[in-house]
């Protein structure tokens, strides 16, 4: 999810905070669900969950670029 972030922003540079206000946990992509690897059992998350989170961080990273919020 991070790469596609980091990808898809607006801002020459973008680092997700992945481990923060602490909370932790996995944020298994679609593709380890579908999987249904080690990683996954036992998640509360389903399929859809990595289209939601990086669209509605996109959107957010694009708000903020549109008011001229630039890297200092």
């Amino acid at each position: 999810m991070s790469t596609t972030l980091k990808d898809k922003s607006p801002f020459k540079m973008t680092v997700p905070a992945c481990i923060v206000n602490g909370n932790f946990g996995y944020l298994p992509t679609d593709a380890a669900l579908r999987e249904e690897g080690y990683e996954t059992q036992g998640s509360l998350f389903v399929p859809g969950l990595e289209q939601a989170i990086v669209g509605n961080r996109l959107k957010q990273l694009g708000q903020l670029f549109s008011r001229g919020i630039e890297q200092q």
